[in-house]
């Protein structure tokens, strides 16, 4: 059965960002499928600054944004058949009649709950604890794992917290990689095992600083070190000249070919895609040791963990994989194996049988 789907995004991606990279990847693949795709941009979500907003105002910002193409990313190629809106807020006038309804963010959750039954049976995707990615208090975030929506989470660790609150059983459905895309291009035993890569953002609990600062303890211990960096953000001025820093590079898969050793310094993550699409193109990891890294990760099996904001133990475990590259290959290469299990199809697989689970129900 061919499905109507509606999935509500909080707010236009205009760079490239991990959660939103998901969704268009679902859009994408369940388009193909043969369902029918509408993304709504959504101005009015976020309890912020546009939320008290007039009416007139946000049919203003919308329509400015739609002038100037902001209703389809540049940096992810969505199919024609996917349709994308920019609307000033979720609303029954603006949302079409559909099949199934998924919100993206905890203050999207809010807002479909209210929307009509014809809008489609309501889910919430949660790919992260939200608390730490908004200003507004916790209990916003934790009353809308009350809403009655089925609640769809990544990983086990977002279960348990999310389980407490739900109306209905949970369902986990873990993120995923196209290995079509990322792959193993440069042989893993040919790579200088002194070269580093790492993304950079600026958000608090990416922590970049605490990598930065392992970066340049090694630079001194290391002086041939080579270190890689990408965002989509410019090269703020604390990074070392010494670093190759590509901003807003759309192809990065030649980047994570090049560099031996991955590094991710998160404070805290909803599943983290970077590091597992830098083990499928061949890297070793050292990250921190958080639930969303350890959903995929092994300590010493498939990756090296430490404390999260320990510089020390960043230098110890990147100098102990640099001083014996045998090691690192051999954890690069069950990394390597251990990430295949992650295809997008078998999540989509999941997400289909899903929705038509709960339209059986009705």
């Amino acid at each position: 059965m061919k499905l109507k789907i509606n999935i509500i995004l909080p707010y236009f991606g205009s760079r490239a960002g991990g959660g939103l990279k998901v969704m268009y990847e679902y859009a994408t693949r369940l388009s193909n499928r043969g369902h029918d795709i509408v993304i709504y941009n959504s101005i009015k979500t976020n309890y912020g600054k546009d939320y008290d907003k007039s009416d007139f105002a946000l049919k203003y910002k919308c329509f400015i944004k739609s002038l100037k193409g902001r209703e389809r990313p540049k940096w992810f190629d969505l199919p024609d058949n996917v349709k994308c809106k920019m609307i000033s807020y979720v609303s029954n006038d603006y949302i079409r009649d559909a099949d199934i309804c998924i919100s993206t963010w905890w203050a999207t959750a809010h807002h479909i709950a209210e929307l009509n039954p014809s809008k489609g049976i309501k889910f919430n995707f949660i790919q992260g604890y939200e608390t730490i990615m908004t200003s507004e208090s916790e209990d916003f975030v934790h009353d809308s794992y009350k809403l009655p929506l089925i609640q769809v989470v990544i990983s086990p660790y977002l279960f348990d917290i999310v389980s407490p609150y739900a109306r209905y059983q949970v369902e986990i459905i873990p993120n995923a990689l196209d290995l079509s895309i990322y792959e193993l291009a440069n042989p893993i035993e040919n790579r200088n095992n002194r070269t580093l890569i790492m993304r950079y953002l600026s958000l608090k609990y990416k922590a970049c600083q605490y990598g930065v600062a392992a970066f340049v303890e090694l630079k001194n211990k290391y002086p041939d070190l080579e270190v890689i960096m990408f965002s989509s953000e410019k090269k703020p001025e604390f990074i070392p000249d010494w670093v190759a820093y590509y901003y807003d590079r759309k192809d990065i898969i030649p980047l994570y070919n090049e560099a031996a050793i991955y590094v991710a310094t998160s404070i805290t993550e909803g599943w983290h895609l970077p590091p597992m699409e830098a083990m499928a193109c061949g890297c070793a990891c050292v990250c921190t040791d958080i639930p969303a890294h350890l959903t995929y990760m092994v300590n010493g099996e498939n990756a090296l963990l430490v404390k999260p904001e320990d510089v020390d133990g960043l230098v110890d475990k990147i100098s102990y994989l640099i001083d014996n590259p045998e090691e690192r290959i051999q954890l690069a290469k069950r990394a390597n194996q251990s990430i295949k299990k992650y295809d997008w199809e078998c999540s989509v697989d999941q997400m289909e049988a899903l929705f038509h689970k709960y339209m059986n129900k009705k």
